[in-house]
């Protein structure tokens, strides 16, 4: 198994979809007499304003079942996962030996700009100017891309930017990520998600992640996606979500909480 759920059980783990989990965070795991199987994960992420953040952006959906899914016996089990915004409950249906199929409950997400936080003017962050960013997007790759010169900001707990185009491959994320992560109208910086629209019930994403970079993956960028297409009226209440590390089922019910769906495998044992 690659992670049993007992008290003082530690490791450290570096997973194939996300770069975040680099060598120096560590996640322990214990009992707790509220929930039949509690896993409690501190993970030290990316340093924001002097503080270490850790809320269940740090806590994705691939990365947490590639560990928990050896310790899932039976179709249909609940986890709940606490993080540093609450308790999630994650229902698990085995698919095989060693692969799962996940549906977890992300939460509610805050769309107040002051919440999120942005110093962007309004309640709300919906289609706003990119100018109102500070960031230049210079060079003539953003003609190219067919770029929506507005955006749209999302917060599951941390901070998302997203912005769309008709050819997310040619964005120039190396470069153009760290720029906006930056700007100055982000006061402890944010996520970025370029997202190209098929259908409304279909987008591809790429991701710049706070602090760590190009990443295969983000689980809550994922259902900020979701959100902000539905704000923007750009896509519907149900997405399937291309990723560069696998695809994601999201859909923002009508309680208000924002649903993630997809698979989770065993990458290795020992």
């Amino acid at each position: 198994k690659i992670l049993d759920l007992k008290p003082g059980t530690r490791i450290v783990s570096h997973a194939f979809t996300m770069d975040d989990w680099r060598a120096d965070e560590t996640v322990s795991s214990q009992d707790n007499a509220s929930y039949s199987r509690t896993a409690y994960l501190w993970i030290v992420p990316a340093k924001v304003e002097g503080t270490w953040k850790t809320t269940q952006g740090e806590i994705t959906f691939k990365q947490t079942f590639q560990m928990l899914s050896g310790s899932v016996k039976n179709g249909g089990s609940t986890v709940a996962i606490e993080t540093g915004r609450g308790v999630l409950q994650l229902v698990v249906e085995r698919t095989g030996p060693h692969s799962s199929r996940v549906r977890v409950d992300m939460g509610e997400p805050i769309l107040e700009s002051a919440k999120i936080p942005t110093t962007l003017a309004g309640e709300r962050v919906v289609d706003v100017p990119l100018a109102l960013l500070g960031v230049p997007f210079s060079g003539d790759w953003n003609s190219k891309v067919q770029l929506d010169p507005r955006a749209t900001c999302v917060s599951m707990g941390n901070p998302h930017v997203v912005i769309y185009c008709r050819d997310v491959a040619g964005v120039p994320l190396e470069s153009v990520g760290p720029l906006l992560e930056n700007a100055p109208v982000f006061p402890k910086r944010i996520n970025v998600h370029f997202v190209q629209i098929h259908s409304g019930g279909e987008v591809t994403m790429r991701t710049w992640e706070r602090g760590t970079g190009i990443t295969l993956a983000c689980g809550t960028g994922a259902s900020a996606v979701c959100v902000a297409g539905v704000l923007s009226g750009r896509s519907g209440r149900r997405i399937l979500a291309h990723l560069p590390g696998g695809d994601l089922e999201l859909q923002w019910a009508e309680n208000g909480h924002v649903y993630m769906t997809g698979p989770a495998v065993e990458v290795f044992s020992g």
